[in-house]
């Protein structure tokens, strides 16, 4: 017989949190039954359809008790979790980045193999579903209200954008099986030995401990370090825009990741799609339609960057 999940449960935080000084507020999540009236320590939750739940509330360093209170169906729920709250350490000083360095000779595309039928023929796309399965915990990454792992929704858009590029001819690689752990450098290493003409590593976001979800822009956005990967992040933003209306557009940024930094002689781009500890995002991301637009959006992204104008013939 399948173990019958709680009615109520408290997914994040576990058991610590970190909060900057003077922002003494932090969001939390979970799930409870559809419909319910849930207080938080005496704030009142937003609980949607789905069953999960989120609310912000102020807190205090230290060790802080978290009391839930949940009315549904005639019936009240209780629950109560202690967690320890403090502060972030002092942060060290910020390394120098080089954000516009175009870094060593990047390969060419290989655009004379594409043909009308298979427009990305010989493109060789190195797909890297972000954070790894942990036994025992399964936690890698971060957990939507529901209890989904973020490595799971990262690997079945992958496997997802996977399937839709190699219909257009491409070669695909994935940086590691379902449940294979594997550290940041050897994803890239795995990258540049194959010989990939374009890296991309695919997740799903979340705001820090302090921050109120319910202020925030909260949608999709794009990460590169070198300058060399602007244009295929353009190029995927573009296509986001016409697949992904439902989300708003965050844009591209510069950011110091591992992956990105690591892979100089291609173009390079992070991806997050979606706000995983987000009770609307999560459900979108439980929805395998939603999974085949995002996969969808990433491979005539490809197909805008490396082959522009067999994507200007898709689009029409």
């Amino acid at each position: 017989m399948a173990k019958k999940s709680p009615p109520l449960t408290l997914v994040y935080p576990a058991e610590r949190a970190v909060i900057p000084n003077g922002l003494p507020g932090i969001f939390l999540y979970g799930a409870a039954p559809a419909g319910a009236r849930l207080l938080v320590n005496g704030v009142k939750a937003a609980v949607y359809k789905t069953g999960s739940w989120l609310v912000y509330i102020p807190v205090h360093t230290g060790n802080f008790d978290i009391n839930l209170h949940c009315r549904a169906g005639g019936k009240t729920y209780t629950y109560k979790r202690s967690v320890f709250i403090n502060e972030p350490p002092q942060p060290p000083a910020p390394r120098k980045t080089e954000r516009l360095k175009a870094g060593p000779a990047s390969r060419k595309i290989p655009s004379s193999q594409f043909t009308k039928a298979q427009p990305l023929k010989g493109l060789k796309v190195f797909l890297d579903p972000g954070h790894s399965f942990v036994p025992r915990h399964e936690h890698d990454g971060k957990t939507s209200p529901q209890g989904i792992y973020e490595h799971k929704i990262n690997y079945q858009i992958a496997l997802a954008a996977r399937r839709k590029l190699r219909a257009m001819g491409a070669f695909v690689k994935l940086s590691k099986k379902y449940k294979e752990q594997m550290d940041l450098p050897t994803r890239t290493d795995k990258a540049h030995g194959w010989g990939a003409d374009i890296f991309l590593s695919i997740h799903n976001n979340s705001w820090p401990d302090n921050v109120n979800p319910f202020r925030q822009k909260n949608g999709y956005g794009f990460y590169y370090y070198y300058r060399r990967s602007v244009p295929l992040a353009r190029a995927l933003e573009r296509s986001y825009r016409r697949h992904i209306k439902e989300l708003p557009d965050e844009g591209i940024k510069f950011a110091d990741f591992s992956v990105t930094r690591n892979s100089p002689q291609i173009p390079a781009v992070l991806i997050e799609s979606a706000y995983i500890t987000l009770p609307e995002h999560e459900a979108l991301l439980l929805k395998p339609a939603f999974i085949e637009r995002l996969a969808r959006a990433i491979a005539e992204g490809v197909l805008d960057f490396a082959n522009p104008q067999a994507a200007a013939n898709l689009i029409k």
